[in-house]
């Protein structure tokens, strides 16, 4: 069956007046959604800080880790995709005005992750610039829990394609799944969707290419993940020096990587947009609590994630093999 439904985020995603708190020594905010949501705050001083994709230094990383029985992996795969290819896999939606574009080529992250029996595949277009997002697919693959759900992002909303397997169709593509609804969700009015953005993989890219100078730097952006609307930060906290075990394979052949390895500690915080307390379930890979992306230093890759696993308490995932060199 078929049918069409529209939803709104409530006011409760408007956005209070933190964002535009004061610029200070030290300390700056990346503020990717200003200039869509119509905001005119005196009080920041500068131009909002573009992403610079030059920095991104791998194509592919293995992650892995776990507690006692529970063991958790992830695996990111990063790819460019070509103008005339993307058009070709950008959905034309049939509600929400225009989509968001990418006004040349895009970057897809490819983000396959195995925590607690759930089987996960996650697939995220975006813009390299600012990471804002043009289309996300989502695919749960876990047994008896089979759904697809597909994300095409406008400047007034999300259209959501969902998509379940009948009886029988269980060997089908999740594409050719057929019970479908189509749904539409728009945000509040004074957002636009141009630069919001989605999945928290995007995580990793960003901490890999943001330019962090300084202990107390942080980026702030909106982004819509797991069915809400949240404002993200993430923060230089600190230096730590971490032991590293991985393959790395580059332009040079494969290599080992191991011992003592320089890294920087960002620390992801999260809010619903507009608000509220308590914990926005906010999650990569299965991790959530305090997240915290360990990056290093020299070569710019994920060394190390860092989070809660319900029934196992801290975890830390691992990078056991990485791709290096931009993401092709």
């Amino acid at each position: 069956m078929e049918y069409a439904e529209t939803n709104r985020i409530t006011s409760a995603a408007r956005e209070d007046a933190r964002v535009c708190e004061p610029w200070f020594h030290g300390r700056f905010f990346l503020v990717l959604i200003l200039a869509g949501l119509g905001f005119t705050c005196n009080s920041i001083a500068a131009s909002p800080l573009q992403l610079d994709d030059v920095r991104l230094n791998w194509s592919f990383l293995v992650l892995k880790g776990g507690m006692g029985p529970v063991s958790v992996s992830a695996d990111v795969r990063l790819l460019r995709v070509p103008e005339a290819e993307l058009a070709r896999a950008l959905l034309d939606p049939s509600e929400g005005g225009k989509p968001v574009s990418a006004g040349g080529e895009a970057l897809l992250i490819d983000f396959h992750s195995n925590s607690l029996g759930k089987d996960l595949r996650t697939r995220l277009w975006f813009r390299p610039g600012d990471a804002a997002a043009l289309q996300r697919g989502r695919i749960d693959l876990t047994p008896r829990n089979e759904r697809y759900r597909l994300y095409r992002y406008t400047r007034t909303g999300l259209y959501v394609v969902r998509r379940w397997p009948l009886p029988g169709e269980d060997l089908k593509a999740p594409d050719a799944w057929g019970s479908v609804t189509h749904s539409f969700v728009a945000y509040p009015e004074e957002i636009s969707g141009d630069t919001v953005l989605s999945d928290p993989a995007i995580l990793l890219y960003l901490a890999s290419v943001a330019s962090f100078q300084a202990h107390g730097d942080e980026v702030q952006f909106r982004a819509y993940f797991d069915e809400k609307l949240l404002l993200v930060t993430v923060r230089y906290e600190g230096d730590e020096v971490v032991t590293v075990d991985l393959q790395a394979d580059g332009p040079d052949g494969k290599r080992g990587i191991k011992g003592k390895r320089n890294a920087m500690v960002l620390g992801i915080s999260s809010r619903l947009s507009g608000g509220g307390g308590g914990d926005t379930g906010l999650k990569i890979a299965g991790l959530g609590g305090k997240l915290r992306i360990l990056v290093d230093r020299e070569l710019r890759i994920p060394l190390e994630l860092r989070g809660r696993v319900r029934l196992a308490g801290n975890v830390s995932l691992r990078t056991r093999k990485v791709t290096l060199g931009q993401g092709h």
